[in-house]
């Protein structure tokens, strides 16, 4: 959620979610999965839409590319173009400043600079995703493999 106060009652919130409460959460980086945790973690590493928009920030100028941008190329990659798996992801709350660049609300890494947007270069989304419902049944199941 990003708040945007412009005097003492805050008068500009702009919120980005995953909704549906009765969809499921997906878990990534886990075990097998490319590209994998590191050997001595053996658990799921992050949700799939959480995991998505940390890592477009990391790729991306964040002086040029905009909220709206960002929240394009993440719903993209959330929802997996079937929701096979995936998550529904949804702007609320004033939409207006979603056309404002992103180092307004999150700041800038000054190693990301010079890259340019691309909408074409985004990260590609995970080879697969793990319910989160089952993700205690996948560690175990994987440690009774090894």
């Amino acid at each position: 959620m990003w708040i945007r106060c412009s005097s003492v009652d805050c008068d500009r919130i702009h919120c980005r979610m995953k909704p549906i409460v009765l969809e499921s959460s997906w878990g990534t980086y886990y075990p097998g999965e490319y590209p994998s945790p590191p050997p001595e973690y053996e658990t799921c590493l992050g949700d799939l839409y959480s995991v998505a928009w940390m890592e477009d920030s990391d790729i991306h100028n964040l002086r040029k590319e905009t909220l709206h941008q960002q929240y394009e190329i993440v719903k993209r990659r959330t929802i997996n173009d079937n929701y096979a798996y995936g998550s529904h992801v949804m702007q609320l709350g004033d939409i207006g400043i979603s056309m404002d660049n992103l180092f307004t609300c999150l700041g800038t890494n000054p190693a990301n600079d010079n890259f340019k947007f691309v909408d074409g270069n985004s990260l590609l989304p995970p080879t697969k995703a793990i319910n989160q419902r089952y993700a205690d049944l996948f560690h175990f199941w994987d440690k009774w493999l090894s």
